[in-house]
């Protein structure tokens, strides 16, 4: 067994260098080869683990497993036909069976958020009114938002609004991200992924200075990280390093939380490549469009940039942004009010 997984490691390894390197078709089997590799290292710990006599001491079999797991999908993506799917289920099992965690871990607890009811939660509705008013002004925007009391029906918006930035305040209130699934909660953040995930984070304030780096780590860490900061926040001690998973397909490691956000219509509106980005060219899922969460502490702050897509950003109370790559240049969907330094979002 210890040569068939150096084997598999050094396998791992050249595969990793081989993606950095390769596009394409080529790249992808490079990714597949990765994903394969990691789903038969994973299967390795669990043989490790069901030969052990001692279940509580050899814990370590079942995280590894399950690290292999969340690399395949953060690292490679999972490609191939029922890939993610199979690497899905086989962390389920991994996690009822070895890690005694129970099969409905993602919704066995009751979770309450206090959220008042959203006076209008339907973004689309038959109204062509834009109902509006300007906003302050932002601490460092040169000009202002247009602030907006009713969202716009998805008519106007195509119409009026898609090239330009506004607000929309508690235009999310209705998302069980803010009620029954509250994502402010760490509890059910836990909850909903299950024990032993590892996650891609961000560390330190700033992407540009020289101490910012990336790294996996475990899931459960993470939160901690992020209670941990705010205890020091609160006793005001200075904080340790600012931990923060930023524009991760966390939706594919966890599917829990999908549920947990609606779509806005405005995304599927099928606008045509904008006149300053004539060569953009949406994604070819099945729903052309990617979703994409940036999860971290109150108070972070990103430094002021651009990215590569056309984006919708829908910050909530902890923020998350949906990647709209399906033709506008909507950049802003905004729930508060964020400096112009802050607008571009996570990086």
């Amino acid at each position: 067994m210890e040569d068939l997984r150096a084997a598999l490691t050094n396998l791992l390894k050249h595969a990793h260098k081989e993606m950095a390197s390769t596009e394409g078709m080529r790249g992808r089997g490079w990714r597949r080869i990765y994903t394969d590799v990691c789903i038969l290292l994973a299967y390795a710990d669990i043989l490790d683990f069901s030969a052990s006599t001692d279940k509580v001491e050899d814990k370590v079999f079942p995280f590894s497993a399950l690290s292999h797991l969340d690399h395949s999908i953060v690292i490679a993506g999972a490609p191939g036909d029922g890939r993610l799917d199979a690497i899905l289920d086989l962390i389920d099992g991994i996690q009822e069976e070895c890690l005694g965690s129970p099969p409905n871990h993602r919704r066995d607890a009751p979770f309450v958020a206090a959220v008042p009811p959203s006076p209008n939660p339907n973004p689309t509705s038959n109204s062509n009114s834009t109902s509006n008013s300007v906003a302050a002004p932002l601490l460092s925007a040169e000009k202002s938002v247009l602030r907006l009391d009713t969202p716009p029906s998805l008519g106007t918006f195509i119409a009026r609004l898609s090239s330009r930035p506004f607000l929309l305040p508690g235009f999310l209130l209705d998302w069980p991200a803010l009620n029954a699934h509250p994502w402010a909660s760490l509890e059910y953040l836990r909850a909903a992924a299950g024990p032993g995930r590892v996650v891609p984070v961000e560390v330190g304030n700033d992407y540009r200075k020289d101490d910012w780096t990336q790294k996996m780590m475990p899931w459960d860490a993470f939160l901690a990280s992020i209670e941990e900061l705010e205890k020091q926040r609160d006793a005001g001690l200075s904080p340790g390093p600012l931990l923060y998973l930023a524009q991760h397909s966390l939706f594919n490691q966890f599917p829990a939380l999908r549920e947990d956000v609606i779509v806005p219509d405005y995304v599927y509106s099928d606008l045509p490549p904008p006149d300053d980005y004539p060569e953009y060219v949406p994604p070819t899922n099945d729903e052309h469009l990617v979703l994409n969460a940036w999860l971290g502490p109150a108070g972070t702050v990103s430094p002021a940039h651009t990215v590569g897509d056309v984006d919708l950003w829908i910050p909530a109370l902890v923020l998350i942004f949906v990647d709209r790559v399906q033709g506008s240049v909507l950049q802003l969907l905004r729930t508060s009010r964020w400096p112009e330094d802050d607008m571009a979002g996570p990086p």
